[in-house]
């Protein structure tokens, strides 16, 4: 007993030495990374106006909803730190975890400082972290499990090098990551291939060291998802769908599918309020290795793994066959700003320079971009809120105790009037809970109780919708006085006029 209460204290302490180490080693890249994304995402800091899905999540009355939707990752981080969904909290923590994840990721490699923060800088601010960013309810949890992913990746390549057995916590921790958004799988195999084509590149890859590399990342990830499917069976066997939809072959059309990724790749190339056009951005740094490639010890290697790495964010499109969105793309990053650091850390002089400029311009473009978007939610809010109070007040005009008598709402139609370039639209951000998902009435509903609206009054059974539009057609739509009224034991809300 005394033996193995030695051998514990004696691994604590070395764990704490080696975090204390790695901290005293990094602290200054680690301090400039997270410098970066305050910049990035300083908006987000102090933005406490709601996104599209915050109105579901936080007020459910439940936590089951990550384990129906097959994410008990989530599910065990709500547990944990059930707070940590609510504004400036989450994108703080976040923050600091996604610049954790950089750092951790390139601090083993044998690289200047200042090819460190090329990497880093980059990677931290790149927009389609604004994904998990303007949905508090899961920054910080999508952020830790990214932390994880890295971590395992690590654990990966440590190995291969020193013991197999570090294989163990490496799948568990990649789990645990895929278990709470599962295109992380993916993420996995874009930074073991970052780390593979940076040893490349270093002239440090034999090709045994890499079958090694690759076999074991292989071994990690199949176990991962037989940890993760095998939890997933005993703590959530009813699932609402949300995960499996994604899957598209043999369920629509392969020209379908391909023609969905075709144009949703289109964003890509040529920018949205979210995105500069991050692929024509990207091909400065590949030509650059391309042409150094020839100049290491193995030159097909690096020319292997610089391609592999290139494609790799496309590879969660490819086996799903879903579309290329914000939350599909989070392997994204670690390409981008992987090409980008590996360009830096083999050029000559002159190209580091200006690499090193471009870094400058990236950071202030993707803080602008982020914030243009946070500032389109935010007005978009407003905007939503001054609907609401003037609906809240003609339902209360038309039926004064709709709370206490449970009269039933229903709304008909939706909103979604041209507005100006302020209100930027990519994807959810920007959506208007008066227009999202083609006018959802359960999402309205929600909205309004955000505004004070009893949590007594109910929409109207769906059954009951078809009834409700016959009995709106010779009503005026929004923004007439008339749009409100009781009609047949039922409080109708018409937005618009439908078929």
């Amino acid at each position: 007993m005394a033996s193995t209460w030695q051998r514990l204290n004696s691994a604590a302490e070395g764990a704490s030495a080696r975090v204390a180490s790695f901290m005293a080693a990094n602290s200054g890249v680690l301090a400039v990374t997270i410098g970066a994304g305050i910049f990035a995402y300083g908006y987000q800091l102090t933005q406490f106006s709601f996104s599209i899905d915050e109105e579901v999540m936080w007020q459910q009355p439940y936590t089951d909803a990550w384990l129906e939707q097959r994410r008990w990752g989530m599910h065990l981080f709500q547990k944990l730190a059930p707070e940590a969904i609510y504004p400036f909290t989450t994108a703080a923590v976040a923050i600091v975890l996604l610049s954790l994840s950089a750092v951790l990721l390139v601090a083993r490699h044998p690289v200047r400082f200042s090819a460190k923060l090329v990497f880093c800088t980059l990677f931290v601010s790149f927009p389609t972290f604004a994904h998990i960013q303007m949905f508090d309810y899961m920054g910080a949890y999508v952020s830790v499990a990214l932390l994880m992913v890295v971590a395992a990746e690590r654990l990966v390549e440590s190995a291969a090098e020193r013991s197999k057995w570090l294989l163990i916590p490496a799948a568990c921790l990649l789990a645990v990551a895929v278990a709470s958004y599962q295109s992380l799988l993916f993420v996995f195999v874009t930074a073991l291939l970052f780390s593979l084509t940076t040893e490349a590149f270093g002239s440090r890859l034999s090709l045994e060291r890499a079958g090694k590399w690759i076999a074991f990342g292989g071994i990690t990830g199949v176990a991962a998802l037989v940890l993760y499917y095998g939890l997933d069976l005993v703590l959530s066997p009813r699932s609402t769908g949300y995960v499996e939809s994604y899957f598209r072959w043999g369920t629509t059309g392969t020209l379908e599918v391909l023609s969905a990724l075709y144009q949703s790749a289109l964003p890509y190339l040529r920018g949205t309020p979210l995105t500069h056009p991050t692929i024509p951005t990207a091909l400065f740094p590949i030509v650059v290795l391309v042409v150094l490639a020839a100049r290491t010890e193995r030159p097909a290697l690096a020319y292997a793994s610089t391609f592999l790495l290139v494609v790799s964010p496309l590879f969660v499109h490819l086996a799903f066959g879903t579309w290329m969105a914000s939350r599909s793309m989070l392997a994204l990053p670690f390409a981008f700003a992987g090409l980008w650091y590996l360009a830096f850390a083999v050029s000559p002089p002159i190209l580091r320079a200006g690499i090193a400029g471009f870094t400058c311009y990236a950071i202030v473009l993707h803080s602008s971009v982020i914030s243009r978007a946070s500032l389109a939610q935010e007005v978009t809010y407003r905007a939503d809120v001054i609907v609401a109070e003037r609906v809240l007040a003609l339902i209360q005009d038309v039926r004064p105790r709709i709370a206490e008598d449970q009269t039933p709402l229903a709304f008909v139609g939706m909103l979604d009037p041209k507005r100006s370039m302020l209100f930027a639209r990519d994807d959810v951000f920007g959506g208007s809970f008066w227009q999202w998902d083609a006018g959802n009435p359960y999402r309205m509903r929600l909205f309004l109780l955000t505004l004070g609206m009893p949590a007594t009054v109910q929409v109207a059974p769906a059954s009951e919708w078809p009834r409700v539009r016959s009995l709106s057609r010779d009503m005026p739509a929004w923004p007439d006085r008339g749009c409100v009224q009781f009609r047949e034991g039922v409080v109708v809300v018409k937005l618009s006029n439908v078929d």
